[in-house]
């Protein structure tokens, strides 16, 4: 009989639990301690970790230099939660000064949900206009729910999704124009081109609209500063920041033009002064910077996705390892395969985000890189035993767009618009 005890313990939690099913595929899994990209189970079981914090933990778990500089400033009793001191600037020097606007300013939040909605907020105050043009995932707010409407239909937050798709952006600035007031997108280097992220910026400034670039999943994980501009030196209006600045401390931000950011004057709450969140930020950007650890994670990341990629091909098995570099996604030819790897990789000491995207941390070096192939091989062996009968079957262009819109809450561009919109329609991916 199946004890469901560790579902009985997180039921008090409203909120949806994201944790990895064991290997029955009935229970979510409750940790005990991580360290580097291990991660414990309850049982004090070794699992090594690509949910990483979906995304947060960008050296490792409880990396030494993070964890002693929030020791050390709790040590020096330099926490406090009622007025700034030189962290909180230096931290806010820290981030303007690695994007490209003039006398920059920013604002700090908890979440990245929180760092959207500022710039909703900012950007509605300065324009005086109210409508939202969005793509990509911003955040658990209910802003951003289009769960009931059609293509390009305004949800009741006054927000439209474009999916990505240029043309649709094109469409809504015709008939919306003089009532925008942003144009927000969370760029995606896997199944986005880097000629469709020129072209969504090219047409807002050709139609001078504000741009918010959410780089909350993938600021300062590939450089340090804005994800933008790896693939374009054209600066926007504002950024938001969150997932590679604290190595999954809650800490989040809003930088950008100082015209802009005045409007967030009012935008504070009780725990702005959090020292520990800005401890860790101020550590995790020293020691990426110090070890060259931005440049490090993508070299790492790219050969392991060419081992992973070989292994794949060599199992004859229809499943895509799709990626650039600290940040990849797996497909599957079928819904059956894709559940029975990811339980056996829980058999085998490997913990996936579900259909989600998968993140690299520097603590991924040779040694853990070579353990960690031995791993997803066995995993690799048991299902291609299980489905032997589907091996030589490709990974349709459909469905590995259906599995892109898991990552990147938006329309890849691998199949001609015209099928975007039909997909989007067909499975109701809102």
């Amino acid at each position: 009989m199946i004890n469901y005890n560790r579902e009985e313990k997180l039921s008090r939690i409203a909120a949806q639990v994201f944790s990895p099913y064991d290997s029955s595929g009935m229970q979510r899994m409750l940790f005990r301690s991580a360290k580097d990209c291990y991660i414990f189970g309850e049982d004090n079981r070794q699992y090594m970790d690509l949910i990483n914090g979906k995304g947060s933990i960008l050296i490792g778990h409880n990396n030494e230099h993070v964890n002693n500089a929030i020791i050390q400033m709790l040590q020096q009793n330099k926490s406090n939660y009622t007025g700034p001191n030189e962290m909180i600037i230096s931290l806010a020097n820290r981030i303007t000064d690695s994007i490209n606007v003039e006398q920059a300013k920013i604002a700090f939040f908890g979440t990245g949900t929180a760092a959207c909605r500022a710039a909703v907020g900012a950007t509605r105050s300065f324009t005086g206009e109210k409508m939202i043009v969005s793509s990509g995932y911003h955040g658990w707010d209910p802003m951003w729910d289009i769960w009931d409407k059609d293509v390009l239909e305004i949800n009741n937050e006054n927000m439209i999704n474009f999916f990505f798709i240029p043309e649709l952006l094109e469409k809504v600035i015709m008939e919306h124009k003089d009532k925008i007031a942003l144009v927000i997108i969370s760029p995606d280097y896997t199944y986005l081109k880097k000629e469709t992220l020129f072209r969504i910026i090219d047409i807002c400034r050709v139609n001078k609209l504000l741009i918010c670039c959410d780089d909350v999943k993938q600021g300062f994980r590939y450089r340090d500063g804005s994800s933008l501009e790896c693939v374009t030196n054209q600066a926007v209006d504002l950024y938001t920041f969150s997932k590679g600045l604290a190595n999954g401390h809650r800490i989040s931000c809003l930088a950008g033009r100082p015209d802009i950011m005045k409007y967030t004057k009012y935008y504070s709450f009780t725990s702005y002064y959090d020292m520990i969140s800005i401890s860790a930020a101020l550590a995790t950007l020293d020691f990426m910077k110090k070890n060259n650890a931005y440049e490090i994670i993508t070299k790492r990341g790219y050969a392991l996705l060419e081992k992973l990629k070989k292994i794949c091909e060599g199992s004859r098995l229809p499943i895509e390892v799709n990626g650039s570099g600290p940040m990849f996604h797996l497909v599957f030819g079928t819904d059956e395969l894709q559940t029975s790897f990811y339980r056996e990789a829980i058999n085998q000491g490997i913990c996936f985000y579900e259909g989600d995207n998968q993140c690299i941390s520097w603590s991924y070096n040779e040694d853990a890189s070579v353990e960690f192939c031995r791993r997803f091989e066995n995993v690799i062996d048991v299902v291609a035993r299980k489905y032997s009968h589907i091996q030589n079957m490709d990974v349709s262009d459909e469905r590995t767009f259906v599995s892109a819109w898991n990552m990147i809450d938006g329309a890849a561009d691998n199949v001609p618009v015209e099928k975007r919109i039909e997909l989007i329609r067909k499975y109701n991916l809102k």
